[in-house]
């Protein structure tokens, strides 16, 4: 019985879907090759998801590297955290919405229940993520250009689906690498 406890309680903790996935962060040149040679400031940065607790510094490091990467801009820096604001800079405001649907299909998945709970191999579930990032960039109090990217993929998986979570894991972080990119193209484009 004490074999038990521990087993069911690393059972039940591995089968939730971990939605904090952020890509790694890209590596950019040391050389000044952006669109932009003036500074980036991030203004108002928000997460809207139950699980965005402390996850704030590192999607602003995420997409800091990833805006360096595009060659958007090189100097990026935080509005909140700086003393010093360049005058003619740039403002960026984000807003991030994450969203993760589960579902299973229980009639492929209840023997995983009873009677064979832990070892029934057929276990149908379909992962849907969403994520939608609405950014402002400003410069002189002035709005540059002001949109909304949107991504979205879903992900079945047909063996184990309650214990193997790293595939559909991996499918949130691509997602948020896809809008991230396609967040600094459009932010590029508009600097042309």
């Amino acid at each position: 019985m004490k074999r038990i406890i521990p087993i069911l309680v690393v059972t039940i903790l591995n089968c939730q879907v971990d939605i904090k996935q952020l890509p790694q962060p890209r590596n950019s040149s040391t050389i000044n090759l952006a669109a932009s040679n003036l500074p980036l400031y991030f203004g108002k940065f928000e997460i809207y998801s139950a699980e965005s607790y402390n996850l704030s510094s590192a999607w602003k490091y995420t997409i800091k590297t990833i805006l360096k990467h595009n060659r958007v801009f090189f100097d990026i820096y935080d509005l909140n955290e700086e003393t010093i604001f360049k005058p003619d800079s740039y403002i960026l405001d984000l807003a991030i919405y994450p969203k993760y649907n589960d579902d299973y299909n229980y009639w492929w998945t209840w023997p995983n229940v009873y009677p064979f709970t832990g070892t029934w191999p057929v276990q149908v579930r379909t992962g849907k993520y969403e994520i939608s990032i609405d950014y402002t960039l400003s410069k002189d109090g002035k709005i540059i250009k002001q949109n909304k990217v949107t991504e979205s993929d879903s992900l079945t998986i047909y063996i184990f689906g309650t214990y193997r979570t790293s595939d559909l894991e991996k499918m949130i972080e691509v997602t948020n690498l896809k809008v991230l990119d396609k967040c600094a193209k459009d932010i590029y484009s508009n600097l042309q």
